[in-house]
């Protein structure tokens, strides 16, 4: 009895920690489109000084340790680069928010495509129902990516709320999956398997 409630809270926490990705995309999608050209200007200045302030907790590290322990560590070396980075993209944030920031974004909705056709190769592999689907999904997930990579000029004034619209159907698409190829493991091998499980999984 108490096996089997550790194998089900297992399960649990594996399908709790693949949502996080998707939770993470539905929220940053939402931002996108409720806040558009703002949250792209805020967006680089946030992140410049995120990492200059990151870049001087590693360097205060580094000083503030014995010599003896500081040897093979890199804070100094990550810290002075963090720092370095952080003023550049201070300094040039329009070429961030124009340029690279947006690019980021399209290509998180290629990764997410990415995800869901390594789900349907496990799939195929374990001989389940409805990979068909996952690839048509994973597909459109990957098309949208790309085209909002490329950005054409018919999307270039919106572009921001178009990525946000491509992150909240990646994040949806990929809570689908996951609750749907979970139940498909649980019925095939019972509780036994876990979401994590799949690469391990042989036929009976």
């Amino acid at each position: 009895m108490a096996g089997e409630k550790k194998i089900k809270d297992k399960r649990l926490n594996n399908i709790l920690n693949e949502l996080l990705r998707p939770v993470f995309y539905l929220i940053l999608g939402v931002i996108c489109i409720v806040f558009d050209q703002k949250f792209l200007d805020i967006s680089g200045y946030v992140l410049g000084i995120g990492m200059i302030l990151a870049g001087l907790i590693f360097v205060i590290i580094y000083l503030t340790r014995e010599a003896i322990d500081n040897i093979n560590r890199n804070e100094m070396l990550l810290g002075m680069g963090s720092i370095a980075l952080g003023i550049i993209l201070l300094l040039r944030v329009d070429l961030f928010t124009s340029e690279l920031f947006p690019v980021i974004l399209a290509g998180m909705v290629i990764l997410s495509g990415a995800a869901k056709l390594q789900l349907m190769v496990n799939m195929i592999k374990l001989k389940l129902a409805g990979w068909l689907p996952t690839l048509f999904v994973a597909l459109l997930n990957i098309a949208i990516g790309v085209v909002l990579v490329i950005a054409p000029e018919f999307i270039s004034e919106v572009l921001i709320i178009v990525i946000g619209g491509g992150l909240v159907f990646s994040a949806v698409s990929d809570v689908v999956f996951i609750i749907y190829y979970d139940k498909q493991l649980k019925e095939k091998k019972g509780n036994e398997v876990s979401f994590r499980e799949i690469p391990h999984v042989t036929e009976d």
